[in-house]
């Protein structure tokens, strides 16, 4: 492991199923202890619940987001800080015009799927490469999350609203994803 200084513009700029992940210091650099980004997000992005074995922890820069962690629904506003242990489902959806967070992820994996998604807009090859990297579970029997529920309602309500010809967003078009406390 060695220092890391990276200017405002160093780090690679991956498109993640519609945000901008900037990649501020990889795990070859950490000595594999941990990842660490700049996420900036567009009102109504986000990913659908999901866990992963790696830890995970938000540190809001500017804007909003629901956060919705293991049954816990949770407005993080800017200067907020939100840990999330690995293998714990969890999802967030952009509720500000735009938001920026530090994401800082341990042990190592979180970069090797941003790469592989990077400018991906199949949903099935997110979900191919997702479970890939055991973001997804399909031989594991579950009821459906709280937030997956949520997901999949929003989902639902936005394809109704839509004209058949309307563009669908690179996410599959949710806007809303969780309801304000």
């Amino acid at each position: 492991m060695h220092s890391i200084i990276a200017s405002p513009t160093d780090g690679a700029l991956l498109q993640v199923t519609g945000d901008i992940m900037r990649v501020l210091a990889t795990a070859e650099q950490t000595g594999n202890n941990y990842e660490m980004f700049i996420m900036e997000a567009l009102e109504g992005s986000g990913p659908p619940p999901h866990a992963h074995p790696w830890s995970e922890a938000y540190f809001v820069l500017e804007g909003e987001a629901d956060v919705f962690l293991d049954g816990q629904h949770l407005s993080a506003t800017t200067g907020c800080f939100v840990q999330i242990p690995a293998g714990t489902m969890h999802a967030h959806r952009v509720t500000s015009k735009s938001a920026r967070f530090v994401v800082v992820t341990s042990p190592k994996g979180a970069s090797g799927f941003f790469h592989e998604v990077h400018a991906e807009t199949d949903l099935e090859k997110v979900v191919g490469v997702a479970v890939k990297h055991d973001l997804i579970r399909r031989h594991v029997p579950y009821e459906p999350h709280e937030a997956e529920r949520h997901y999949q309602e929003s989902n639902r309500r936005d394809r109704s609203d839509k004209p058949a010809d309307a563009p669908q967003q690179p996410n599959g078009g949710a806007r809303r994803f969780l309801r304000r406390p």
